[in-house]
């Protein structure tokens, strides 16, 4: 703890307004910090009007007998007052015994005045005080960030960091890696190593937000906050001090020192992972058509990749962009991106490597876990790319994003196969504006492509809606989205007419036509069946048109 930039109970007692007074219990707790002075006489008024680590002033108004004014100190003690003092002149003339046993059993300093004293003083001499620590506190604050830039701009690794803020706060420092082992400075008893980490677990159960240094629930001697980068948790940072509290300073330094770690680790990645894009362009060489098949399959072999994977997939994420984009901005985001779908593909079983070309990259998958469930866990990895990557508030340019995955396959020598499919899911989701990346769950729109393919789907849609798109045309109506409507609900007039917004009259109209248009048997399950295909194909043509 940096002693000089807090308050606490031997400083005051240490002030010429306390000359005169006596620590008659608690001598063992006069390294409390106070943060706030405060007048208070009534019990009922503890709870509403005490946040903790207050001094409290009492001239004893408030007990008229033994029992009241123990229940006060009970009080205050649950409260996490850092002390009591009262005066003892006119309405309370001596302390219990049992005020005295319960605050030294709480190390809870106890100070009383045998005269009259002027709380007004004593509060603004301690107000004073305050403000002098909080100016000296900014300026070592400003010095810690100084000497901490100078750490990032050195040559440096985690554990420089690490072993900077134990030394700057005295403090032991706990590093909890999202994944891996926790890292202790300075190394602790395998003892103590359990114990601290269990107070890690029970903070972030109670914890209800990860934007400030968080406390443990009960222990005010824990602290820890979470390391961010790129939208990313990472780890904790913990901070413990066995026989002190945590006060507000260190958790100043902890959250300075939760940043830079994030910008440390965040330039590792970064660097880690361009490396890994350079040394990985044979996957581009491959989608290309320039590199055999044969020689894709001998750099998978030299990858650290599993044995006897379950399945094979290629994903790919594609971002639309403008010639008024900004591209440097783009590169980086497709590292940020492909570094961030690494580590939750990891996460999901799936081992993964990647490159990027212009605006798309492109991810092999080899499957570690069972094959049953592949299409859920990578559902996961895209959501949570969506919440932390795609939807960052804090990224100037809105570059729209589609995410393509392919055939889960079982050999590798079909790998081609799975690259077709992802990049017709992509061309797929532009084309109708929809949001489901996984091919086998385009069901069909598959087909619908693939009738594109032959060059037969206009003719097609043709046969089969061509009288109500020339009626629509010539009478500007729009028959067309009532038969969709129409579809969608199952043909029940009821919730049809609800979703179109209009009476059930106007819908019997309109479906009257439209059964002189298609035939009064488009209802008929063969005929109803191509009508919803040639609907389905419209909006096809007519997305890829637009």
């Amino acid at each position: 703890m940096i002693a000089s930039t807090v308050i606490t109970v031997k400083d005051i007692l240490a002030s010429p307004l306390f000359r005169n007074a006596k620590l008659v219990a608690g001598a063992n707790g006069v390294d409390r910090v106070i943060t706030w002075v405060h007048i208070l006489e009534k019990i009922h008024q503890v709870k509403e009007s005490i946040n903790g680590q207050e001094l409290i002033l009492s001239t004893g108004v408030g007990f008229s007998n033994k029992k009241l004014a123990i229940n006060f100190l009970e009080q205050l003690i649950e409260r996490n007052v850092s002390c009591l003092c009262i005066e003892l002149v006119t309405y309370f003339t001596k302390i219990p015994d049992e005020m005295i046993k319960i605050a030294n059993d709480n190390q809870f300093p106890l100070i009383v005045f045998n005269e009259f004293v002027r709380f007004i003083d004593i509060t603004r001499e301690l107000q004073t005080m305050m403000i002098t620590k909080t100016n000296k506190m900014t300026s070592v604050l400003e010095a810690f960030s100084q000497q901490l830039n100078s750490i990032l701009l050195s040559a440096h690794n985690l554990y420089d960091l690490l072993f900077f803020l134990h030394r700057f706060l005295n403090v032991n420092v706990v590093y909890v890696p999202a994944h891996g082992d926790p890292i202790f400075v300075p190394s602790v008893s395998p003892k103590k190593k359990n114990m601290v980490l269990q107070l890690f677990k029970e903070s972030i159960d109670h914890a209800e937000a990860l934007t400030e240094p968080l406390r443990h629930p009960q222990d005010p001697s824990f602290a820890y906050k979470s390391v961010i980068a790129f939208n990313e948790k990472w780890a904790d940072l913990c901070i413990f001090s066995l026989g002190s509290n945590i006060v507000e300073f260190e958790h100043s330094v902890l959250n300075k020192c939760a940043i830079a770690v994030a910008q440390s680790l965040a330039r590792g990645l970064y660097t880690k992972q361009k490396t890994y894009l350079e040394e990985t362009q044979w996957i581009n060489d491959w989608i290309k058509g320039k590199l055999a098949d044969e020689a894709l399959h001998q750099n998978l072999k030299l990858l650290d990749s599993p044995v006897n994977p379950t399945g094979f997939v290629i994903c790919l994420i594609k971002f639309d962009v403008n010639q008024s984009d900004d591209y440097k901005f783009l590169s980086e985001l497709l590292i940020q991106t492909s570094f961030v779908a690494r580590s939750v593909f990891e996460q999901q079983g799936f081992y993964s490597c990647c490159s990027f070309l212009n605006d798309q990259i492109s991810f092999i998958l080899l499957d570690k876990k069972p094959h049953k469930n592949w299409q859920q866990r990578l559902n996961i990895v895209t959501e949570h790319l969506e919440s932390v990557i795609f939807k960052n508030n804090n990224n100037p340019h809105k570059f729209r994003v589609t995410v393509g995955v392919g055939k889960n396959i079982d050999n590798i020598s079909k790998l081609k196969q799975s690259l077709q499919t992802a990049q017709e899911a992509i061309t797929i989701q532009k084309k109708l504006k929809v949001s489901n990346p996984i091919y086998d769950n385009l069901h069909i729109y598959r087909i619908i492509s693939m009738t594109d393919r032959l060059g037969s789907l206009e003719q097609f849609i043709h046969d089969y809606l061509d009288p109500v798109i020339e009626y629509d045309r010539i009478n500007n109506t729009d028959l067309l989205r009532t038969l969709r409507v129409y579809f969608e609900c199952n043909g029940s007039k009821q919730e049809t007419s609800a979703k179109l917004y209009i009476v059930r009259q106007t819908l019997y109209v309109r479906i009257q036509k439209l059964e002189e248009l298609l035939g009064t048997d488009f209802l008929t399950t063969e005929k109803r069946m191509a009508i919803e295909f040639a609907l389905c194909a419209y909006e096809f043509l007519s997305q890829g048109r637009s």
